[in-house]
């Protein structure tokens, strides 16, 4: 009879800490590393010729591992959570080399463009709309409890 208990008692500590992973949103204090020019950025990228690039996030990896963009061209980088989940593209110095347009959520859009991660729920889709800028080779990792140590880690690279 206790059994179901410990793992009723298990699953919620899975939960809570899947929940607790880590903040999306860059805290004030570190704003100053960010591309400063990036809404100037936004404005002059042509949009129609963005390119689409697919990202599925599921128990214990993100496929590709590796994404490779080229800096100035505009991108929609579509991240999909086909695992059962919660799951974080969680990579700061990316997200600090990169001007953000937006990140479409199911109702509406996020502005904000000081982003450490993105989370996606079991089945969440969200487009990330940006311009590479600053070329480098950036590491990706899940921040849910775990993930990373079983394999969910990858490598952005922004080339010429």
């Amino acid at each position: 009879m206790s059994l179901p208990k410990i793992s009723l008692a298990s699953s919620a500590i899975v939960l809570a800490l899947a929940a607790c992973a880590g903040p999306e949103i860059a805290p004030p204090s570190i704003r100053a590393a960010y591309l400063q020019d990036a809404a100037a950025r936004i404005k002059a990228a042509d949009w129609s010729k963005a390119e689409t690039v697919e990202v599925g996030l599921d128990e214990f990896s993100f496929a590709p591992a590796t994404l490779r963009f080229r800096a100035g061209q505009p991108v929609r980088l579509r991240l999909k959570n086909t695992g059962g989940f919660p799951h974080y593209f969680y990579s700061p110095a990316f997200f600090k080399a990169v001007a953000v347009q937006k990140v479409t959520l199911a109702k509406g859009e996020d502005t904000t463009p000081y982003r450490l991660a993105i989370k996606l729920a079991p089945g969440e889709q969200k487009d990330l709309y940006f311009v590479p800028v600053k070329k480098g080779t950036y590491g990706l990792e899940c921040t849910v409890f775990g993930h990373a140590r079983f394999g969910m880690t990858g490598k952005i690279r922004i080339e010429e």
